[in-house]
């Protein structure tokens, strides 16, 4: 913010604080701009969320069959462990928390997401599909 002197903001704009800074800039767009800032970002951070997960599946379709995860593996694949055997598990409480854990995913894959932000909705995800996990327990057991 500093290099350009020949557009420079003011040096009591840049001494303040982050938060004065931002609505200094804020105030010199025009809430068109804004707005559609802010629709770009909420479709990146969609398209984020879909190219994971559809990483993810790539990956795990690329492995052998034998290498692919299973009930009695605890490897990194619980997510997809959980969905295949969510889809014959319904609960209210369940279908809830996957919702919101799709919701989550698509929040954290934002790039204008600062590392506090994102570690604190990490860490809420991954609340969520323990409890999601939990859930699908007690379904089973239930069932069984």
């Amino acid at each position: 913010l500093r290099g350009n002197p020949q557009r420079g903001i003011r040096a009591a704009i840049l001494d303040g604080n982050c938060d004065s800074m931002l609505s200094y800039l804020r105030n010199r767009m025009d809430g068109d701009t804004i707005q559609r800032l802010k629709d770009q970002q909420c479709e990146m951070g969609k398209l984020a969320a879909k190219n994971a997960v559809g990483k993810e599946r790539l990956e795990n379709e690329k492995r052998p069959s034998s290498f692919k995860s299973s009930p009695s593996s605890g490897g990194r694949n619980k997510a997809a462990m959980s969905k295949q055997a969510s889809s014959n598990l319904t609960s209210p409480l369940a279908e809830t928390l996957r919702k919101e854990i799709d919701d989550l995913t698509i929040q954290v894959n934002n790039v204008y997401l600062s590392e506090a932000k994102k570690y604190a909705m990490k860490k809420k995800l991954a609340m969520q599909k323990a409890k999601l996990i939990k859930e699908e327990r007690r379904i089973r057991t239930e069932n069984a």
